[in-house]
């Protein structure tokens, strides 16, 4: 007999989408409560919905928000200024190409991040997270590229 799960991101949980989506909730509020870097508040916000497209990625600017901001985070954390230039491009960006989300959307949960009460720890499973949702999305490298090189011209750089 199968087990329980979310609809979207098949995590086992007895109270499906609904579960997860709590889980999400305590775990958003648990890391903004910590004081994390927007940055991984952004992390958290992107690897969940890319992991549940239905409710979250209704049009192709979410989709790219979302890449977009996990891939700065796994390789340019620490950079506020192109941080700040994906915002503004973001912002500005009307006819983006939708990214259709893949059937496997990672390995890994939220609940990979939401059992953590340690912030480096935290912070080295939320990293993991978003390595994990990326990874499945890496038929979409090509796109993620061009949006990158998008905010590189915003940046100036």
């Amino acid at each position: 007999m199968n087990e329980p799960q979310c609809t979207y991101c098949s995590m086992p949980i007895l109270s499906g989408e609904e579960g997860c989506r709590a889980i999400f909730k305590e775990t958003l509020k648990k890391c903004y409560l910590m004081k994390l870097p927007h940055i991984y508040l952004q992390a958290l916000i992107g690897s969940y919905s890319l992991q549940h497209p239905e409710p979250y990625l209704k049009e192709p600017k979410s989709t790219a928000d979302f890449l977009t901001v996990l891939y700065y985070f796994l390789h340019h954390e620490q950079d506020e200024d192109l941080l700040r230039a994906r915002r503004i491009w973001i912002d500005s960006a009307f006819s983006l190409e939708y990214a259709n989300p893949p059937e496997f959307k990672g390995a890994l949960h939220i609940n990979h991040v939401s059992v953590i009460t340690e912030e480096q720890e935290i912070k080295k499973r939320m990293k993991e997270y978003a390595g994990s949702v990326i990874t499945a999305y890496q038929m979409h490298n090509d796109k993620i590229e061009r949006w990158c090189d998008m905010v590189s011209k915003v940046r100036g750089t």
